[in-house]
């Protein structure tokens, strides 16, 4: 072991999740975005685009799109 991300203990992943977003007008009474403090913002293509490149890299296939509150 070189001490590398490659010898962690999860590695490869298997999956890269990403939030696009933390915007959400839904106002759903069990979410917790209505509380949220966080500027509301966009993930940017850029940061999109080098995370999908990097973790292909990787090997991982499967992108997770599902959002994080």
């Amino acid at each position: 072991m070189d001490g590398s991300w490659k010898d962690a203990e999860f590695y490869p992943p298997d999956r890269l999740t990403l939030h696009l977003t933390n915007l959400c007008n839904a106002d759903c009474t069990f979410c917790g975005y209505q509380f949220q403090k966080d500027r509301h913002s966009f993930l940017s293509d850029k940061h999109f685009f080098d995370a999908v490149s990097q973790y292909a890299e990787m090997g991982v296939e499967l992108v997770d799109f599902t959002p994080l509150v």
